[in-house]
């Protein structure tokens, strides 16, 4: 079990829920084709909700393997200082 994705996969669904939940509620269509604006906004939020559903799965199925790379390595070094002189 991968504790860290398990962690991340449920902070994302809790996250989408309390997104999800500010953008219910005002059921009025604004425009006069009865256009709901905060209808895309709904989907992202169900990805996201979905995604962190995949990303807890995935924790929970898979066994926790040590990395073979390195946090710190020559090209961390170099891709954060080409981003600082960015």
């Amino acid at each position: 079990m991968k504790t860290r994705d398990v962690v991340s996969g449920a902070a994302l669904m809790a996250l989408s829920a309390v997104f999800f939940f500010q953008l219910t509620g005002g059921e009025e269509a604004m425009f006069e084709d009865d256009i709901d604006p905060m209808l895309y906004p709904r989907y992202l939020v169900m990805l996201l909700a979905l995604l962190g559903t995949l990303l807890a799965g995935k924790g929970l199925t898979l066994r926790d393997v040590p990395p073979d790379i390195p946090v710190f390595s020559r090209r961390t070094v170099g891709v954060m200082a080409v981003l600082l002189g960015y």
